[in-house]
């Protein structure tokens, strides 16, 4: 679905605003706040990320299903000619 914006402009904007974030992080020293974050904060988004991983790995593998089907009999094999 195409969008009403032009790229390049956009992506003017995405670095200005990137890179004044941060000059303001920078300016005040905001890095010294990450001490303030837990191991709970970084195992919540660790998992988050592997469920993340785990769902796509699900979706593909029904993919996989519905285009090579699982053959519960092994005996029609026998039963298919060739041509």
């Amino acid at each position: 679905k195409e969008q009403e914006l032009d790229f390049l402009p956009f992506r003017a904007w995405i670095g200005l605003w990137t890179t004044f974030l941060l000059l303001l992080i920078v300016a005040f020293d905001l890095s010294a706040l990450v001490r303030y974050i837990t191991r709970f904060t970084e195992e919540s988004f660790a998992s988050l990320i592997a469920v993340i991983f785990i769902a796509e790995a699900f979706k593909k593998l029904g993919g996989i299903l519905d285009k090579a089907p699982v053959n519960t009999n092994p005996d029609a094999i026998l039963n298919y000619t060739c041509g």
